[in-house]
């Protein structure tokens, strides 16, 4: 029965039988796969890479790489891949020869479809946006002074 006015019931907490039918040896060894597909070789990078086809890559079920995702990694797979996209953006970000790449465009090669899914996530995993996290994480560029030859030469 509910509590008080409103009837408020105390949220139960809700874990998926197939989260139970999987052994821990197996949901080692999908961890490990999971790791290897996405971390080691990078496969978050791809727009279109899904949960879907990663279960197809392993050779299982997306239903089990959720339980994975939940039980090994404490995410789901959003969860990962964008973590994985972010702390890659964050990189690039903060280096000299992608000055002059949009946020934008590195939003595109860290693996992200759209401009507001990658700022959103980023601020999620930051709390800050990818530009203010640029600006404070790059030096300023040293701005080339007019030399006076240059300037006297013009005048003539």
């Amino acid at each position: 029965m509910g509590i008080g006015k409103y009837q408020i019931t105390e949220l139960k907490k809700f874990k998926a039988d197939y989260r139970n039918i999987i052994g821990d040896a197996r949901k080692d060894e999908l961890r490990d796969k999971i790791t290897e597909i996405v971390i080691i070789n990078k496969k978050y990078l791809d727009k279109k890479f899904t949960a879907s086809r990663l279960a197809s890559e392993i050779g299982t079920n997306s239903r089990y790489i959720s339980a994975v995702m939940a039980d090994r990694f404490h995410t789901n797979f959003n969860g990962l891949v964008n973590m994985y996209r972010i702390n890659e953006a964050m990189n690039l970000l903060a280096q000299e020869k992608y000055r002059e790449k949009s946020i934008e465009e590195i939003g595109e090669m860290v693996g992200f479809a759209t401009r507001q899914a990658f700022y959103a996530s980023f601020f999620r995993f930051q709390n800050t946006t990818p530009r203010e996290y640029r600006l404070t994480h790059l030096p300023p560029t040293k701005k080339r002074r007019k030399s006076k030859k240059k300037d006297e030469s013009k005048t003539e």
